[in-house]
């Protein structure tokens, strides 16, 4: 039983790192696609005309990788 237990805090463990790790690629995908749009909020901004930068920082409701996992 005790093999067990520690397979499973090894597994959670190993699950946080690779969460964290999602998390911060997606946010520096995020972060450097704002200023011409990316694959989450299309390519719109690139397109148009209006030059203005969007805001900096990520919302939560921007994340669709990172904040996926049960």
């Amino acid at each position: 039983m005790s093999a067990i237990q520690k397979r499973r805090k090894e597994l959670r463990t190993e699950l946080s790192l690779i969460e964290k790790q999602i998390y911060d690629l997606e946010s520096t995908y995020l972060e450097d696609s704002r200023d011409f749009g990316n694959i989450f909020q299309g390519w719109g901004q690139y397109l148009s005309q209006d030059k203005t930068r969007p805001k900096k920082g990520v919302q939560n409701e921007e994340r669709l990788f990172s904040l996926s996992s049960v």
